[in-house]
């Protein structure tokens, strides 16, 4: 009689050596599985973007290179300064509520910088155009959070 583990029949070699490089592939998944897990613990969700965002930053800086762009109507320059500030946001956050923080950052600036608030001025163009680039700089975020 044959011994062997399923219903009294011997593996043959063929079965033993795909048994054998299942069990290691899956070794393998688990421990890039591991050192993946690890490494999302260690950084942060916007660490390949941490270099367009300055150590040194400074709201009131910031405040006035927004108000200058606004009334330039620089799209290019205000979504700039938008994604810098909501980098900042995700990584003054942890890693497990950047995401939440980044979203109620973005509520702040989109009430601040709606269109329609400041419809009675003549500037709402420029508003519309600051709204713009803050949607477009969320969106950006979103992609990478």
């Amino acid at each position: 009689m044959q011994s062997g583990k399923r219903f009294g029949w011997a593996y043959s070699d063929k079965e033993k050596k795909k048994k054998k490089n299942r069990k290691k592939f899956h070794e393998g998944t688990k421990q890039s599985r591991r050192q993946e897990r690890e490494r999302r613990r260690n950084t942060s969700p916007c660490e390949a973007e941490e270099e367009n965002v300055s150590s040194d930053w400074n709201p009131e800086e910031w405040e006035k290179q927004i108000q200058k762009a606004l009334k330039k109507s620089d799209f290019n320059k205000m979504r700039s300064l938008f994604l810098s500030d909501l980098f900042k946001t995700a990584k003054q956050s942890g890693s497990h509520t950047a995401s939440r923080d980044v979203k109620k950052r973005y509520r702040v600036l989109s009430t601040r910088f709606h269109p329609d608030k400041h419809a009675a001025k003549e500037s709402s163009e420029n508003y519309k155009i600051a709204f713009q680039a803050l949607n477009d700089a969320h969106e950006e975020m979103s992609f990478i959070i």
